[in-house]
């Protein structure tokens, strides 16, 4: 037996030492990554630092005791496909010739058996599994588009194996892949915001390779869980394969080449929303943890527990991916010399789109509520004997009754950035009517006969917290992930104090997050009615009344106050205008109008009315206030 935690220990010390040194040797020879219009960096940074990981994880490998067969081939395929990145570094390989590679590793790799074992036919096996790790290997290749990136989320990958493997008994890949964890973190002491050294295709195609093989190696095929057996490598790698799902998907919507490079990646995504780069990075490398901590909950339960979990799971992954689809990601020229559609175009283009996904989205809710209240009420025995068949049998009425119900509902016509309280209203009529009419029509064709009522109450208190959930999320998901990011941004946009928490400051709310022309950033809302003190109004909080103003100016630093509504009085905003007399801020009305369009003629409709800025759908009155 011998100590685990020596090889990792030494591969951190190792890749943090060899990581300057090839720093130096790329400078030295001129191999540098430089500003592209493709490419994310704007920097001149340093290539091959792929080879410090390599020769960092190869050497401590190498002193691992106990290797098999398996593990050599592991090291070898792993090899290769980094000494095809390292020649990609530095003389370009073509495509093709990359694929070829990666094929005969994989080729390689599986012909000794080892695969996932998904379908128990071999050569089934063989064919996804090879299919497997050239998408992982090529799925990592383009996650590396961001200072610490790839070594983050690798790294992490390769903590959660080291987890499982321990879990299988299997010591030995386990100290593996704490190599590769701990390799990872040295490289991220230079390759972290703002990165000195990238790793290049060579670490990049190493690790993507390596991580894919490993999966292989676990002897998930003894557990009697079968969906943790293919769920498990899945959720592990869930960031790389979301990343080049979401890339694929959308470079083809908009007819582009796939492997052409891009700021369209999910990190690009989440930096356009207004992240700075840092916490783009950090977002990620919290979504890979919880991941991971899924596929280890998906490990230890029970099957029946797993297959409630992994619906919900499916359906917030899908979610996400479909709001970070939407965010505008401008392209640059085609190969034609013609101009790009964004990434969003297909969605406006063809607005149906969405209401089918959210239709498949809510069949997959239903079914999985349905499944999760039999979970909830019979444990995890219902899959056995007089229940899985009332189950199987009432599903269907279940799921078809409910979408029609939420369809007759207008579920499908909702713009979801703007749900309403009504709309949650209209929600939860649906679900209480379809569980009604599920439950008649059960009565009707079945008599209810062994069904459970207490099933069906389960289920439509589920489905209703689904259903609002998925809806809302798109109102709170910008919240959520931006928080309060230093991104430049958000800075540029104007900090700024809103008089009135009625519908007039919700409105402008709305307008500030959907408009950069409006350019303004609201940090918290002054109000006459006491009563409002310490609400939120759409994430901004009521700090205080319109006698305290002046306090609130100087401790939030803002730049202009905006009285959002018509309503309140002059007297007010005159009394507005004392309190801060005699201080460098600015002080807008909101105006709402409508205006009458005449075709344009020759030197007409230029410009907006003398001292008034036009500012997407709203106005803000740029005269002293009271004129």
């Amino acid at each position: 037996m011998y100590e685990h935690w020596i090889q990792p220990l030494g591969a951190f010390v190792a890749v943090a030492v060899l990581t300057p040194l090839c720093r130096r040797f790329a400078h030295s020879i001129n191999m540098v990554a430089r500003p592209r219009d493709d490419r994310w960096s704007r920097r001149t940074v340093a290539l091959l630092g792929g080879i410090a990981i390599y020769l960092g994880c190869i050497l401590l490998w190498l002193a691992i005791p106990e290797l098999k067969l398996s593990h050599w081939l592991l090291f070898a395929g792993s090899t290769v496909l980094f000494v095809s990145g390292l020649l990609d570094d530095l003389v370009n390989v073509p495509p093709h010739v990359k694929l070829l590679l990666q094929l005969l590793a994989a080729v390689g790799f599986t012909s000794f058996g080892y695969v996932l074992p998904w379908t128990k036919i071999a050569y089934i096996d063989q064919g996804i599994s090879i299919f497997w790790l050239i998408g992982i290997t090529n799925a990592f290749n383009l996650l590396d588009n961001m200072d610490g990136l790839c070594a983050g989320i690798a790294g992490i990958a390769s903590a959660f194996m080291a987890y499982f493997f321990w879990s299988y008994g299997q010591p030995v890949e386990m100290t593996i892949a704490l190599v590769v964890a701990a390799a990872c973190l040295g490289f991220l002491l230079y390759n972290f915001n703002p990165a000195s050294i990238f790793m290049g295709d060579s670490g990049s195609q190493f690790l993507g390779f390596f991580l894919g093989a490993l999966a292989l190696l676990a002897n998930s095929h003894r557990s009697r869980n079968l969906l943790a057996v293919v769920a498990v490598p899945l959720l592990v790698l869930i960031i790389p394969i979301v990343d080049t799902t979401l890339v694929t998907i959308v470079r083809l919507l908009n007819r582009r080449k796939i492997s052409q490079g891009g700021q369209d990646h999910t990190s690009h995504r989440l930096v356009k929303l207004g992240m700075s780069e840092r916490r783009a990075v950090l977002v990620l490398y919290g979504a890979a943890i919880a991941s991971g901590a899924v596929a280890a909950f998906v490990r230890g339960w029970q099957v029946e527990y797993s297959v409630a979990l992994l619906p919900f799971f499916a359906i917030a992954v899908i979610l996400v991916g479909l709001y970070l689809s939407s965010v505008r990601v401008g392209y640059e020229i085609d190969d034609q010399g013609k101009t790009a559609s964004d990434s969003r175009r297909f969605l406006v283009r063809l607005p149906h789109k969405r209401a089918i996904v959210l239709l498949i989205a809510d069949a997959v809710l239903v079914a999985g509520c349905y499944f999760a209240a039999y979970v909830l009420r019979f444990d995890r025995f219902f899959l056995t004997g007089e229940l899985e068949r009332l189950f199987l049998q009432s599903l269907p009425v279940v799921v078809s009754i409910n979408l029609i119900m939420l369809l007759l509902h207008r579920a499908y016509k909702d713009a979801l950035r703007y749900i309403s309280i009504s709309a949650a209203v209209r929600y939860g009529r649906a679900v209480a009517l379809g569980t009604a009419a599920s439950i008649l029509v059960m009565v009707y064709a079945f008599r209810f006969e062994g069904h459970s009522r207490s099933v069906f109450v389960i289920f439509g208190l589920l489905l209703f917290v689904s259903v609002l959930g998925v809806r809302y999320s798109f109102r709170f998901v910008r919240e959520m992930l931006l928080g309060d990011s230093t991104d430049d941004v958000r800075r540029e946009k104007r900090a700024s104090l809103v008089y009135g928490a009625g519908a007039g400051g919700d409105l402008l709310l709305r307008a500030a997050a959907g408009s950069e022309d409006l350019a303004l950033r609201p940090v918290g809302f002054i109000d006459d009615d006491d009563s409002k003190l310490g609400m939120r109004i759409n994430g901004v909080p009521v700090l205080g009344s319109l006698e305290q103003v002046d306090e609130l100016v100087e401790r939030t630093a803002v730049a202009q106050v905006i009285v959002s509504s018509p309503l309140i009085p002059e007297a007010r905003v005159e009394r507005l205008r004392e309190l801060l007399a005699g201080r460098p801020v600015e002080i807008k009305r909101l105006r709402l109008s409508l205006e009458t369009t005449p075709l344009a003629r020759k030197g007409e409709g230029e410009g907006a009315a003398q001292g008034e800025r036009s500012n997407g759908p709203l106005m803000l009155d740029q005269r002293p206030v009271g004129e």
